[in-house]
């Protein structure tokens, strides 16, 4: 939950691995992830959520006024997810990837262990 909002995520299990979010760029959403996971998910536990305003679930998509509102979800949804203060690896395609670095190089850079880059979109006001 973040900002009052129930936010989407598929969790493809094996939690005793390194956690690795995977973030969808605009107009997509979490499922896109789908092959990524399974070619991946013996050696991570990865968490794929729908962005706020994304996904199939358009009851709890929320509106965005903000980028920042982004970010606090990716956060919420991070501390949620750690446990005795484990980072995670956050991968993020097209916006998702300017997500990333807006987090990485903002007030929750410290969250994130590595961050992966694919095709990211910057333009962010």
């Amino acid at each position: 939950m973040s900002q009052r909002l129930r936010l989407h995520y598929v969790d493809w299990g094996n939690e005793g691995a390194p956690t690795l979010i995977l973030l969808h760029g605009g107009r997509d959403h979490c499922r896109n992830w789908d092959w990524v996971a399974q070619a991946l998910r013996d050696d991570w536990h990865i968490i794929a959520p729908d962005l706020r305003g994304h996904g199939a679930k358009p009851e709890r998509r929320g509106d965005v006024d903000h980028i920042g509102q982004y970010e606090e979800d990716l956060a919420d949804l991070i501390d949620n997810l750690r446990q005795d203060g484990q980072k995670v690896v956050v991968a993020g395609h097209s916006s998702g990837g300017g997500l990333v670095v807006r987090m990485a190089g903002g007030a929750y850079g410290d969250r994130m262990d590595k961050a992966i880059l694919l095709a990211p979109f910057l333009k962010y006001n």
